[in-house]
């Protein structure tokens, strides 16, 4: 896909982006798969230009389509159901319509590889070890329990600023689940174990990472240390890379 941060949408994406998540979060979809429908809306929005009254529409097919290629057919959400979530009026003729229209404006090409994609085969992998710290101590149960959810939310911090888009999506995975390991204050920040995963080494993902834990601390000015006992633990500062 193309980087166009000069791109007449851009200014709106952020907005964009927070409407087609809560609409996809709502009907229960994965994250991968609105993390291929927000790539879906990206591209058809810089190729075709922005629709300041379509774009509901488009996003709401780029979700559609994006359900049909990654969510088990019991998954698929029903043009009600969209048309509830959306707090729009839609009816089946519109969205195929619309799901067509888009189809051609991506060329046919609906297959997409995300962060989420890569995250999913990591995390089902395994992104934490035994011989972690967490704070100079063994890493305890609950530790290892919230890094698929860090992990998670960093990638989905990612998809907030359009400037993340120069990264190839493994290298925002990578350094997701970096930045998931900085905020839990597990030692090492970076191992063989993962290098070997990831493919990537610390100078290939740095400055993403940089990035990511920059735009993490500006987002939440205010986050606190890791506590390992009671309430869930918030992330911290952590080490440089």
């Amino acid at each position: 896909m193309r980087y166009d941060p000069s791109a007449t949408y851009i200014p709106h994406r952020r907005y964009m982006v927070d409407w087609i998540s809560e609409i996809g979060e709502e009907l229960k979809l994965q994250p991968v798969t609105i993390h291929s429908a927000i790539s879906f809306l990206d591209q058809v929005c810089t190729t075709q230009g922005y629709d300041p009254k379509g774009w509901r529409l488009q996003a709401i097919c780029c979700l559609s389509v994006a359900a049909k290629y990654e969510e088990a057919e019991r998954n698929m959400p029903m043009v009600s159901e969209m048309a509830i979530a959306a707090e729009t009026r839609l009816t089946t003729g519109m969205v195929t319509q619309g799901e067509l229209s888009l189809a051609r404006g991506l060329g046919w090409d609906i297959s997409r590889v995300t962060a989420m994609h890569f995250l999913g085969y990591y995390l089902h992998q395994g992104v934490t070890f035994l011989s972690d710290e967490c704070q100079g101590r063994a890493l305890v149960t609950k530790v290892t329990r919230y890094m698929k959810k860090y992990v998670e939310f960093f990638a989905n911090l990612c998809q907030q600023d359009y400037s993340f888009q120069r990264h190839r999506p493994s290298t925002i995975a990578a350094a997701s689940i970096l930045a998931a390991r900085r905020a839990l204050c597990i030692a090492p920040l970076w191992r063989p174990e993962l290098e070997r995963l990831t493919g990537c080494a610390p100078r290939d993902i740095q400055a993403c990472a940089e990035e990511v834990w920059a735009f993490y601390e500006a987002m939440f000015p205010t986050h606190q240390p890791l506590r390992t006992s009671g309430s869930e633990p918030k992330p911290t500062a952590g080490a440089a890379l």
